[in-house]
């Protein structure tokens, strides 16, 4: 094989692989912290564990500068758990969050659920920071109950 026809079939087989990859980020078969993606997480002993999962069900226009998201959080671990909090911070590309608040659920059986919809309403400030970053925020989320934490990352456009 001369080098040109070499070079060909390395652009070919790189080409391929840029488009296989692209295509896994698409479809979601990569994560990409959005829905479902794995948390970090930070436990209160040192140890890492996965006491809870997350989801961001869906996200409704309430107003110019509000917004309504429904979520979820479970209780994965094999034993119930209280005193659950839930803190939230909204980022739109800076490093100082638009909006924090905080929800609290009293008890999660093992494999139990709760569902909540959260208020999110941020000043003109925020909204033109949103604006800016054209419609995508990013929302994290700190669950913990006293023992484990687990932090969550969303990343969606509101506009």
């Amino acid at each position: 094989m001369d080098r040109s026809t070499t070079a060909l079939a390395v652009g070919g087989i790189v080409a391929v692989v840029v488009a296989g990859v692209a295509a896994a980020f698409v479809f979601g078969v990569v994560p990409t912290g959005g829905d479902g993606a794995p948390p970090l997480n930070e436990s209160t002993d040192g140890n890492e564990t996965q006491a809870f999962a997350f989801d961001v069900n869906r996200t409704e226009k309430c107003g110019k500068q509000c917004r309504e998201m429904t979520v979820t959080v479970a209780n994965t671990d094999d034993v119930a758990v209280e005193n659950v909090t839930l803190d939230f911070e909204v980022y739109a590309g800076g490093s100082d969050p638009v909006w924090e608040g905080a929800e609290q659920v009293d008890t999660l059986e093992s494999g139990s659920s709760e569902s909540m919809t959260i208020t999110i309403r941020v000043d003109e400030d925020g909204y033109e920071q949103i604006r800016s970053n054209f419609g995508t925020v990013t929302l994290q989320t700190t669950v913990e109950n006293g023992n484990v934490t687990n932090r969550f990352e969303d990343e969606r456009n509101v506009a």
